[in-house]
């Protein structure tokens, strides 16, 4: 049987308090769709996804334009 922590990298991850377009500029580099959110304990606190990057940028767009 192969375990997960046979095959695992280690993990990419980003602060709670780390601007989003640092999020969006790893996972250009890194070529990965989501980042694990950390606390300043190292405390897993979500994930960040591309698609949660496109939403908010939108959600900004629309309130700059109104």
């Amino acid at each position: 049987m192969i375990l997960a922590r046979d095959v695992m990298k280690k993990p990419i991850s980003i602060t709670d308090t780390a601007d989003l377009a640092v999020a969006a500029q790893i996972m250009n580099d890194k070529r990965i769709s989501g980042l694990p959110v950390i606390d300043s304990e190292n405390n897993l606190n979500g994930i960040v996804t591309r698609t949660d990057i496109v939403k908010a940028t939108l959600e900004t767009k629309k309130e700059l334009v109104h």
